[in-house]
């Protein structure tokens, strides 16, 4: 695809309340916006917005990757996977000339927060059909508790999944998994930082994979019997995503693909519903993040926010290529 001008926003959103992420609260999230004008004068956009503690790469970094646009994206289609992951799903999403509209895909409910906050937010969801709750950095006596306390206030049809972020050792989860129903948990997502730890639980507890996919090959982590999803997050696994061997495997293994943002603006979520579509229709994916922002940077699907969006880089006259 040739595009006839490239600009570079960045963009801070400010966050209703803070994010607890492994490396310290969250409260505004920032990325690069790609407005990208074709031929026709249409204006496609797309996001890169690593995620701090989680990406490989720096905001900068890919900044500064992106400013070399209107040089390195001439080159041939075999650049892409040389480029960061947060920018290849940026060029892909320019490439597949995604819209901002939401693609009609199931979604999970998601609660974060205190405990008091989570119940009174999930009592607002008495129909749901999935919930997902983070319980990392809880023990698994206050995990019990709370999820217990999660069960009776949702319909008999609700299943929840359960996210520890990697925070138990074997011995917190065992005692979990001996206390809970799993008849209302869909999955456990990352409980533990070995994941191969789960090979040695005796319930009948199913579990999900996400930071592990980006540490371990997947030949490996299929050696663990009790495994019933991967969690994608098209930003940071954009690459996995692209390999047809991954997608391969994971089909194969009746694995389900649960797509999930990184707590990106509307423009990557409603990209990522589109991803999740066309990879995993069927399923009910992890998208409900929309709601934790105060400000969004675009209005109307075309105009920027001039409250958090600023002009960073605009290319010359001359055409950039998307890379397939």
């Amino acid at each position: 695809m040739i595009f006839k001008k490239v600009q570079l926003y960045r963009y801070a959103c400010p966050l209703k309340s803070p994010l607890a992420l492994k490396s310290g609260p969250l409260r505004t999230r920032s990325g690069i916006l790609i407005k990208a004008i074709d031929a026709q004068n249409r204006a496609y956009f797309a996001e890169s917005a690593p995620l701090p503690g989680f990406s490989q790469e720096s905001l900068q970094m890919a900044l500064n990757e992106l400013r070399e646009a209107g040089k390195r994206l001439l080159h041939p289609p075999t650049l892409l996977p040389e480029l960061l992951p947060s920018n290849q799903f940026a060029m892909h999403c320019l490439n597949e000339r995604f819209d901002s509209s939401f693609s009609d895909v199931e979604i999970c409910k998601y609660v974060h927060g205190t405990f008091d906050e989570m119940l009174s937010e999930i009592k607002t969801y008495k129909d749901a059909s999935y919930i997902k709750i983070k319980l990392g950095g809880f023990s698994a006596k206050e995990s019990v508790e709370f999820f217990k306390r999660a069960c009776n206030v949702v319909s008999n049809n609700c299943r929840f999944r359960i996210d520890f972020n990697q925070m138990f050792d074997l011995s917190e989860l065992d005692k979990f998994c001996k206390m809970v129903d799993f008849e209302k948990i869909d999955y456990i997502e990352e409980p533990t930082l070995n994941p191969f730890d789960l090979t040695k639980i005796e319930y009948p507890a199913k579990f999900a994979l996400d930071e592990s996919i980006r540490k371990y090959p997947l030949e490996k982590l299929l050696q663990i019997p009790n495994i019933k999803a991967l969690v994608i997050k098209p930003m940071l696994d954009m690459p996995r995503l692209r390999d047809k061997r991954f997608l391969n495997a994971a089909h194969k293994e009746k694995l389900e693909l649960i797509f999930s943002p990184t707590y990106e603006s509307q423009v990557g979520l409603a990209h990522i519903t589109k991803l999740a579509k066309k990879h995993s229709p069927e399923r009910v994916h992890g998208l409900d993040t929309g709601k934790l922002f105060g400000e969004t940077p675009i209005i109307n699907d075309t105009i920027l926010n001039p409250k958090i969006t600023e002009l960073i880089y605009e290319s010359d006259t001359r055409s950039i290529q998307t890379c397939t």
